[in-house]
């Protein structure tokens, strides 16, 4: 007990020291095993970040302000397009292009696309592909509308576009059907009536599509008839045909296993691209990555 007590009360002080400003931690006066990592290294960030060994996975945050600048520094530059226009283009690339309830259009999509939803990916745009084809939603779903709404420039972020939608639509084809791991599921006839999720796109410089960030479930207390089970994306889906998988389990701890499955076979339902073919834009923009969900 006095051993762990001690380790907490380390952990609480270089927690507290990692908020301070790089003046007011002399060299030479960190806590032992704390490893600085240097002031302002990333995006014009100033005062030292400290992390204390043991106590987290190394993870390197970029937050507000500082992560806006290292994006438009490293990244993007603007479309030149009005706020409209890159309103209405993400609109039509959600209702018409993404793969998942409408056909592919390849041609909206960046060279370094990246896919990211809240427990899958991230997913380059090789393998995006690769899963939705092997998927076939919008061809299981034939009348599958997203009912989006609330398109709305990300102030932050000039290039990135946020919305929500509620899916709707019928059972009526084949679902999986082209999937060499997954059986397929004849249809059913089962009504599609999602709760509230919400999405961004982010533009790149010739504004194409450069990340696609949908299925955050934002509404924790839907209506009665939702068939969703809580859920966003194709998870949500599969709880309207009465097949509730729980993306952790899905993902989070089978991970490395279905990505040895998928090369095999040749296809599949891969939870995330291998992380030395994910953009380096990505890895940049989201430097924790490597080392969360996937990555371990």
């Amino acid at each position: 007990m006095a051993f762990r007590s001690v380790l907490l009360l380390f952990c609480a002080l270089a927690s507290v020291q990692a908020f301070l400003p790089a003046s007011l931690v002399p060299s030479g006066r960190l806590l032992p095993g704390v490893r600085a990592a240097g002031a302002g290294t990333r995006g014009g960030m100033q005062g030292l970040r400290v992390t204390p060994k043991g106590c987290s996975r190394g993870r390197s945050w970029l937050r507000g302000s500082a992560r806006t600048q290292h994006l438009m520094a490293t990244t993007l530059e603007l479309t030149g397009k009005s706020e409209e226009e890159l309103i209405a283009l993400a609109r039509e690339f959600f209702e018409t292009g993404t793969g998942f309830h409408s056909v592919q259009r390849d041609e909206m999509f960046a060279p370094d696309f990246v896919f990211r939803g809240p427990v899958i990916g991230p997913l380059n745009f090789k393998d995006y592909t690769m899963v939705l084809d092997g998927s076939g939603v919008y061809k299981a779903f034939p009348d599958m509308q997203t009912n989006s709404f609330g398109y709305s420039i990300d102030p932050t972020e000039p290039n990135r576009v946020w919305f929500m939608y509620r899916y709707t639509g019928t059972h009526t084809g084949r679902l999986f059907e082209k999937s060499p791991l997954l059986p397929t599921i004849s249809p059913t006839g089962n009504p599609l009536k999602c709760g509230l999720e919400a999405g961004s796109i982010l533009f790149n410089e010739n504004a194409k599509v450069r990340l696609f960030t949908p299925g955050n479930v934002v509404d924790r207390d839907p209506p009665q008839d939702t068939t969703h089970g809580g859920n966003g994306l194709l998870f949500g889906i599969l709880a309207s045909l009465g097949l509730n998988v729980s993306p952790v389990l899905a993902t989070k701890y089978t991970g490395g296993l279905t990505r040895v499955l998928v090369k095999i076979a040749g296809g599949g339902p891969l939870p995330m691209s291998d992380f030395k073919d994910v953009p380096q834009w990505y890895k940049d923009y989201r430097p924790w990555r490597e080392m969360t969900q996937g990555y371990r």
